[in-house]
């Protein structure tokens, strides 16, 4: 778009005789007009012009989404999620989740005491 408007700027200044770009040769004023062509084919190749148009979709995806959540009167801050997993106690499911190399045997060993003292259906 900068390019247009330098070739429109440099052609309206050639025509009205005004500055240097009077006595500039008409090759120089119309050559903003080449570049924007160039540029153009060059981001319709490699994609530039979709990957702006997609961002710009995701972040009016994004305001939508917070101004209707707002609007619901929800809480829009992320909050982390601390839930165990389904038919844990909450005590096996830390076990679970430490991770320690020290003793890997102690979160099966509460796992097996858990699935033993579950009810079967």
């Amino acid at each position: 778009m900068w390019f247009i408007a330098l070739g429109v700027l440099l052609i309206g200044l050639k025509l009205a005789e005004l500055g240097p770009v009077a006595t500039l040769s008409w090759w120089w004023v119309l050559s903003p007009f080449a570049a924007a062509a160039l540029w153009w084919a060059w981001a319709d190749k490699f994609g530039y012009t979709q990957r702006k148009a997609m961002d710009r979709m995701e972040q009016k995806k994004q305001t939508r989404r917070q101004r209707q959540l707002e609007d619901l009167g929800l809480d829009t801050r992320r909050k982390p999620r601390r839930s165990t997993a389904p038919g844990l106690r909450p005590a096996v499911h830390a076990a679970y989740s430490k991770r320690s190399s020290t003793a890997p045997w102690l979160a099966l060993a509460a796992f097996f005491a858990n699935l033993a003292s579950t009810p079967r259906v």
